[in-house]
């Protein structure tokens, strides 16, 4: 599912699949046309980068399926839907 939303540094697109995040398109890129459903992931996903651009927050919890998995990942293969923190310095 591809969604978009208007933020502060320009239209930010949000594909996610089966509950994770799957590709995140800047403003530069040109992704395809956004489906018009509801996506709470992509809501989540949208304040929690609003948030970070307005200087609230520094860090991300969201569901990240990265095709190689991280590091946590790869030790839990069986385990896919580890949550995947990013943070940012």
């Amino acid at each position: 599912m591809l969604t978009s939303k208007q933020l502060n540094i320009g239209r930010i697109a949000l594909q996610t699949k089966g509950g994770y995040i799957t590709r995140l398109f800047l403003p530069c890129e040109a992704p395809p046309a956004p489906e018009p459903r509801a996506n709470t992931l992509a809501e989540c996903t949208f304040n929690q980068l609003e948030e970070y651009l307005s200087g609230i927050r520094r860090s991300f919890e969201l569901p990240l399926y990265p095709p190689q998995g991280t590091a946590l990942q790869r030790i839990f293969p069986d385990n896919p839907r580890i949550l995947t923190r990013i943070n940012i310095i």
